[in-house]
């Protein structure tokens, strides 16, 4: 494997939108890092808030569109034994949700999508890594990057929303209304992944990041929503989308 200083220098060459190197010292694996000005995204309210997820998909699209670097990492979170060994984790910590865990993990292992193209995916999209200025959105925290389907990367930002809303933290119509935002402005960019990846994508970070984290960073708000974090993860998986 290489060092997060090589990553962090091969993204900023392949892609103008991400935050850059300033200098890099190989013998302490030490990286200085320019300053970003503007805001998180997660820092905005309302239509600036709207206008930063939009903001995010494009950058992010661009980032998908650059050309890979040389050494990247495999995407592995959504592999079929990480899936199962995340479920592992949470059936053992709360017994209570193992039948519905296993379900999906069946479920995800049996439906992978095939044929999906490579991209250079930042691999923790979120607004906290977004910093936005002037509608221009610079990604930052580089070092999950990795090579994997572009869906991967959208499924992580849809499963935020959809798990924002579950535990109560925004509204079902804005979850809706982030989500069509930030898929809308990836398609005015880029084309989007099939439908089915994105599905599948999803459920698989409701499973491997949303209920995981849930679990093993004890995050009270999701492991009382636990059980019906999981059950929406396989009817998203099912249907692409949760009727409530």
């Amino acid at each position: 494997g290489h060092s997060i200083g090589e990553t962090y220098l091969q993204l900023a060459s392949a892609s103008t939108n991400v935050v850059k190197p300033l200098e890099y010292y190989q013998p302490h694996n030490l990286l200085l890092l320019e300053a970003v000005p503007g805001s998180r995204i997660a820092h905005l309210k309302n239509e600036d808030l709207t206008e930063g997820f939009s903001g995010l998909a494009q950058a992010l699209a661009a980032f998908h569109s650059a050309s890979i670097p040389s050494q990247l990492r495999r995407f592995r979170r959504h592999d079929p034994d990480r899936l199962r060994n995340c479920t592992r984790i949470i059936a053992m910590a709360r017994p209570d949700v193992a039948s519905v865990a296993n379900k999906l993990d069946r479920e995800l292992r049996s439906t992978i999508p095939s044929g999906q193209s490579l991209v250079c995916l930042h691999g923790d999209v979120h607004p906290k890594n977004g910093i936005a200025l002037n509608g221009l959105v610079t990604l930052i925290d580089l070092d999950q990057s990795a090579i994997g389907p572009a869906a991967a990367d959208l499924g992580s930002m849809l499963a935020l929303l959809h798990y924002n809303w579950r535990i109560g933290l925004i509204t079902r119509k804005r979850e809706r209304e982030l989500a069509s935002a930030f898929l809308d402005a990836y398609a005015g960019s880029r084309q989007l992944p099939a439908q089915r990846s994105l599905s599948w994508h999803t459920a698989a970070a409701l499973l491997s990041e949303r209920a995981l984290r849930s679990v093993n960073r004890i995050r009270p708000e999701g492991l009382r929503h636990l059980s019906l974090l999981l059950a929406d993860a396989r009817e998203i998986l099912r249907t692409g989308g949760v009727n409530s």
